[in-house]
Parts: structure tokens; sequence; C-alpha cells
């Protein structure tokens, strides 16, 4: 994994821990979490609350409902987005938009507790299925693994079908023990030359 994805799990970390994905936070305590400009979020808590009937602030107030749960204000981004004209989608970049439709789909997860497939997450999460796989076997390989049995011709065949998780130098030295590891099983012999 790159160092970029290794970065982005360390943050998408939070964004799986129910009790803080759904504790009410204030406007500062949003803006840290989602890196986002806290004026914006001000902005956008205003124009929730107007849409929801609430009088506007007056000038240098706070707007009634300035706080919210990540899970919460994750959704209302999605949703008040999801309309090209509504004040949400005039006020966020689509980047934003995208991240936090990500986001909304991985909290909602989190919170639901539903086991999911490893090709969802990582289509959610846009990691490759198979590293998330092979980091889940490692990370398994303790308790799970600890009863698995392979003979060494298995390992290396599984390692040789998946080269292109090794770099040059260890597909090539995989490849060369691939081969002595079935001439010796089929009796063929080496020579000295």
């Amino acid at each position: 994994m790159s160092a970029d994805q290794i970065a982005g799990l360390e943050r998408l970390r939070t964004f799986t821990d129910p009790a803080v994905i759904t504790r009410p936070m204030d406007v500062s305590g949003l803006a840290q979490l989602f890196g986002i400009d806290p004026e914006l979020l001000s902005a956008l808590f205003a124009t929730n609350s107007q849409s929801q009937g609430e009088t506007p602030p007056s000038q240098g107030q706070n707007p009634p409902s300035m706080e919210m749960s990540p899970l919460n204000f994750a959704a209302l981004v999605v949703s008040s987005a999801s309309d090209p004209s509504s004040p949400v989608a005039q006020m966020m970049e689509r980047e934003q938009i995208e991240q936090l439709t990500t986001l909304a789909r991985v909290m909602q997860l989190s919170t639901s507790g539903t086991p999911i497939p490893v090709k969802q997450f990582a289509q959610i999460v846009g990691i490759e299925a198979r590293q998330v796989a092979l980091i889940l076997a490692i990370a398994d390989s303790e308790t799970v693994g600890a009863d698995w049995a392979f003979t060494p011709q298995q390992v290396v065949a599984a390692l040789e079908e998946n080269t292109d998780l090794l770099d040059a130098d260890q597909a090539e030295d995989l490849a060369r023990l691939f081969t002595i590891i079935n001439d010796s099983i089929a009796g063929r012999a080496y020579t000295p030359g």
C-alpha cells in the first residue's frame, strides 16, 4: 500500500468508531474531523436551520442547531447535495461532496454492524480488493491461520500466482524455487554444471 493509502486508512479508522460518529459535535469539532472550513460549516448549519423553518440568527449569532453527529452531518450533506441547485451543493466543491458520500457509506455500515464483502469495502474506500484481502489474511493468520497447513509447493504456487505482490527479484527467486520443488517432487536429479 502507498503512504497515502496508509494515511487515509488511519484517518478512516475514526469514521468507523460508532462512539465517535454518533456523538454530537459542534462546528469546530466537525470542521476538524472532516477537514472542512468552519465558516463553510456554519453556513451549512444556518442553511439547514432555515430549510427546517427555524428563524435565521441575527448578525453574529450562531444558528440554533449548531451540533450534529458526524454521521448525521454527512447524511445531511449527501442528501442535500443530491440536488445540484441546493444551497449545500452550491457551497461545497464536488470533491468534498464525493468524499463525504464515501464517508457517509462507511459510517452507515459501521453503525449498522453489518459485515460486508471485502470487495464492496475495497470499492467504497478505493483500495484494490486483493490488497484488503491480503491484509485481512495477514491480520488473521495468528488465530485462524494458525491451523493452516500447506505443502511448500502449494505455498510457492500461490505466491507465484500472485507475483504482482512481489518485487522483480523476489518473483525471479520464487520462480527458481518453484522449479526446484517441482523437479524434486518429480524425482528429477540435478547435476553440477
